[in-house]
């Protein structure tokens, strides 16, 4: 398997943290099964909960991180504050972020639910797959990454057919420059070619 993109998600209610991971393939964006993971922080740390860590410490360590609008300190200080090893991004992206940065400022500061409804996906579907939060947000991030996505690259794709085809009118006019140009060349040599014949044939006749 190639490399992986660790869309994940957590959040604290009351004393449970919970969190849920789908890792995709980063060249196919084939989508592993959903893990879901559920820490009570009120009790002394245990056998289960060791465990627990072990597993979001292999989902997560050396992967790429995608969060929205997530404060990845919070997870990061769980790890610490239980003494167990911190997993380590190959890249942290927040993707609040780029859609700030692509999208003109029509996507800023919305929840995730709002900016599926801005693409028209709807949560209803990802809410049937599961009651967690954690886990229809993790499906849905993953939804609107794929279409966002789509949407720029075809902006691209058009904005470079659209400058392309300012172009032609240019080429068209250089190229029209080169047969006019060469049509005068072949002009000047046809013109030569008619002097060198005239000169040879007075030459010709004053020699006899």
């Amino acid at each position: 398997m190639g490399e992986e993109i660790a869309f994940f998600d957590f959040s604290r209610v009351g004393v449970f943290f919970h969190f849920a991971a789908i890792n995709v393939e980063r060249n196919t964006l084939i989508q592993q099964r959903v893990q879901r993971f559920m820490i009570d922080t009120s009790v002394a740390r245990n056998e289960i909960d060791t465990n627990v860590y072990s597993r979001v410490f292999e989902i997560l360590n050396g992967k790429i991180w995608m969060v929205y609008d997530k404060n990845l300190s919070d997870l990061k200080n769980l790890f610490n504050a239980n003494f167990h090893a911190c997993p380590i991004a190959k890249y942290e992206i927040d993707t609040t972020k780029w859609f700030a940065e692509n999208f003109d400022g029509r996507i800023d500061n919305m929840s995730l639910e709002g900016v599926s409804d801005y693409f028209k996906l709807g949560v209803e579907k990802y809410e049937k797959q599961s009651s967690y939060k954690v886990v229809r947000d993790c499906h849905l991030h993953i939804q609107v990454i794929k279409v966002a996505m789509g949407i720029t690259q075809l902006e691209a794709l058009l904005k470079k057919k659209e400058d392309e085809a300012k172009r032609p009118k240019k080429k068209k006019r250089r190229r029209e420059i080169e047969v006019r140009n060469s049509k005068c060349e072949n002009l000047i040599f046809k013109k030569r070619v008619e002097e060198f014949t005239i000169s040879q044939s007075f030459l010709a006749v004053k020699l006899c």
